[in-house]
């Protein structure tokens, strides 16, 4: 922009300059003629009176310009709408007096303030998105904010705002003009209500009727008209007591005059509504005083629900439970319901107590937990409280329950649980005697048990045998990697037992291993285990166990059958020995590596003489 010089330097410097060319001239008018001078000085006088004509038009022109200024100053400042200069920030740089008057500040005070202060938290990023499609564009963007003005009060606005391009096309401000449309807004929203309500009351199922205090009917929706059987016309000329049977009339004036009259408002009652063809269904009313502006009633607006399919689920649903409790009653297997929370039967058919030998009363009497064995009460106690938590347990329970005369039989019990408010639980159970089934499963896991045992038991040695000493060895290695802990492994094999077998005989060795069996086990622990491993060799695991405590049960074990006699011959006693290697497992080892390291050590055991302890050095 540039500098405006003063008015009063102009005109001195306009002096200076016809003064020196005066000066440069002179020379030149000492050479003219009189004629000539004169004619000069006429030339003056004529171009003076043209430059004052001049100037005369100048002072009208600005004037005349400087009306139409404050012309356009009181249009820009009071138009209708505000209008605001904004930089590329959203900052103002300048506003109209409306706009200032619109967020409720000064004009001068707005200068430099963001629009954005003034924006309702939420429609920050509108606003942004607004500057930027009007930036990009550059063409007139439109949106709707809130803004607050004056005192912090919220307006709806609508913001319409373009992007000035300089004169070397580059982005110099955003005009923007803003509408306090509050006022449309809520006309808007009040016809949305409307058309809101007016659906309502067209589509809603229930029948609508406003009426005067004398019952005339002065309009309804259309399902009081198909209710009724009625068209618009038919109707208006009717009063709703026209359309009821006479059985109702003095207790709806009642209702009219002590509740509807006196309070505003009835509660919902029942009545009957006759249709035009005669026939009578039955309905739900609530009614409504219609007041002036001065609280005097004028009428009356009543909702009417057709209850007649009600009416009708309620008589089946009635003939139902009838017939539900005689099936329950009868029923052949136990069926009863109980308050879980108070833990109190509420009803029993004559199955359960044919099942318990209690009467009735009795049952009903009874906390449910005084039927059930010892062993099971446990389990229900556990279970009830997962039901009383709200977490979820099966469906199925089985439970040993007491008979009055202190015999006991099994149930499974199938529970239906029901979530009442309060915080109540109700259970609906099913009972099934499952005795017989239950003799059955306890029969058919001791067969299983013994052919398990027959599967993994050494007949001979009464030991575990080779195939579950790996099984067992592997979980006692997956234990030892997953927790760090010792395990260490003995592997024993008798002393010339081939040469006893051929002097003495395979009935006197077999003797011999079962003896051997008997001692390995006295002398382990409950959590050691031991295997015979093949022919005359065991293995032995003891979790838990370094090869240091290892060696001393090794020691003892060897100990032990040195000190057995075995008298093969009559007369003659013979004695054993046993040859041991032992040693520590190591952590991720191959289960084989570690077998065959703790087989080679048996071996160096006979090497060193035999009847010894060879642990791993």
């Amino acid at each position: 922009m540039t500098k405006k010089v003063p008015k009063s330097n102009q005109t001195d410097d306009l002096r200076r300059r016809a003064e020196k060319r005066i000066t440069d001239s002179m020379d030149d008018i000492g050479e003219m003629s009189a004629p000539e001078i004169q004619k000069l000085i006429h030339e003056f006088n004529v171009h003076q009176i043209e430059l004052e004509m001049q100037n005369e038009a100048l002072q009208r022109s600005q004037a005349e310009t400087a009306g139409e200024r404050r012309k356009y100053t009181d249009l820009y400042d009071f138009a209708p709408v505000g209008y605001f200069t904004l930089d590329n920030k959203g900052h103002i740089i300048e506003a109209n007096v409306t706009g200032a008057s619109l967020l409720g500040a000064e004009k001068r005070s707005l200068a430099r303030q963001p629009f954005q202060r003034f924006i309702i938290l939420g429609y920050f990023s509108i606003f942004q998105s607004h500057l930027q499609k009007a930036h990009e564009t550059q063409s007139k963007q439109i949106c709707k904010l809130k803004l607050t003005g004056k005192d912090g009060a919220q307006f709806d606005a609508l913001i319409d705002t373009i992007a000035v391009i300089d004169g070397k096309g580059k982005f110099d401000h955003y005009r923007s003009s803003v509408t306090d449309i509050t006022e449309i807004t809520r006309a808007e929203a009040l016809r949305e209500s409307e058309t809101k309500y007016r659906g309502l009351y067209e589509s809603t199922r229930d029948g609508m009727v406003m009426t005067d205090t004398e019952g005339h009917i002065l309009e309804c929706n259309r399902a009081y008209l198909e209710m009724l059987g009625y068209d618009g016309k038919e109707i208006k000329g009717l009063t709703y007591q026209q359309m009821t049977p006479a059985k109702w009339h003095d207790m709806e004036k009642d209702i009219v005059k002590n509740r509807v009259l006196e309070t505003g408002y009835s509660d919902i009652y029942e009545k009957e509504y006759i249709r035009k063809d005669g026939t009578v269904f039955p309905v739900f009313i609530r009614m409504w005083a219609i007041k002036d502006e001065t609280g005097n009633v004028t009428g009356m607006w009543g909702i009417v629900s057709n209850i007649t399919e009600r009416k009708q689920a309620e008589e089946a649903l009635r003939a139902s439970q009838e017939r539900y409790r005689y099936l329950v009653r009868h029923a052949p297997t136990g069926i009863y319901e109980v308050d879980l929370t108070a833990r109190k039967f509420l009803s029993v058919n004559d199955a359960m107590c044919e099942y318990t030998g209690y009467t009735r009363e009795e049952f009903l009497s009874m906390d449910p937990i005084q039927l059930l064995t010892e062993e099971s009460k446990q389990s229900f106690i556990q279970t009830h409280a997962k039901v009383l938590a709200g977490e979820p347990v099966p469906g199925n329970l089985e439970y040993q329950i007491k008979r009055k005369n202190g015999s006991e039989f099994w149930v499974l019990l199938n529970n239906r649980y029901s979530y009442e408010p309060n915080n109540r639980v109700f259970s609906t159970v099913i009972a099934h005697d499952i005795t017989e089934r239950k003799q059955a499963e306890g029969f058919l896991r001791e067969s299983e048990n013994r052919y398990r045992e027959l599967s993994i038991i050494d007949d001979l040695t009464q030991l575990y045998n080779s195939r579950y000493f790996y099984h067992q060895l592997k979980m006692e290695i997956d234990r030892a990697d997953r927790y760090g802990q010792s395990l260490t492994l003995l592997v024993l094999d008798l002393d010339n037992f081939k040469q006893f077998n051929d002097t003495y005989g395979h009935i006197e060795g077999d003797r011999v291993l079962s003896r051997l069996g008997q001692i390995v086990k006295r002398c382990l622990r409950q959590t050691d285990s031991a295997y015979r491993y093949g022919g005359e060799e065991l293995t032995i695991l003891l979790p838990m166990t370094t090869s240091e405590d290892g060696a001393v049960t090794a020691e003892r074990i060897r100990a032990e059958l040195k000190k057995e006699s075995f008298s093969a011959v009559s007369g003659k006693d013979v004695y054993i020995t046993v040859s041991i290697g032992l040693a520590q497992y190591k952590s991720h080892e191959d289960m084989k590596s570690f077998v065959n390291r703790v087989d080679q050590l048996m071996y160096q055991a006979k090497k060193n003489g035999k009847d010894r302890v060879c642990p791993e050095s």
